[in-house]
């Protein structure tokens, strides 16, 4: 508080004082009245306070859904030793379907997400 708002302060407790010794209300009414005005001169005095905005950028990392068509497990192909030749072929054959999901998965993991 400034040396104004003091002042009317001060002049506020003597009114008040006097009001009180003489019994005459006017005294009370003007004390209030300064007081009202006091309140006034030391509240409108203070500058606004200013914040500074900046934009920050927030990174979000999003990943791309990979279809269940391309995780899904290929079956293990399985005989008895006498269909051997069978067995390698269907294994070939499972190998060469999963190179080609992960080549699928590769295709799509540099790709944008939705968000």
């Amino acid at each position: 508080m400034d040396l104004i708002g003091w002042a009317f302060i001060g002049t506020l407790i003597l009114l008040i004082a006097l009001a009180a010794t003489t019994k005459h209300w006017r005294w009370l009414l003007l004390g209030v009245g300064i007081a009202g005005l006091a309140a006034c001169m030391t509240s409108c005095k203070h500058a606004p306070v200013v914040t500074k905005t900046e934009t920050v950028e927030v990174v979000q990392v999003r990943y791309v859904r990979i279809p269940e068509k391309l995780t899904a497990p290929v079956p293990k192909a399985e005989g008895p030793l006498n269909q051997v030749i069978d067995v390698a072929k269907k294994r070939g054959e499972a190998i060469e379907a999963c190179n080609g999901k992960l080549a699928e998965i590769a295709g799509i993991e540099g790709t944008k997400a939705p968000c």
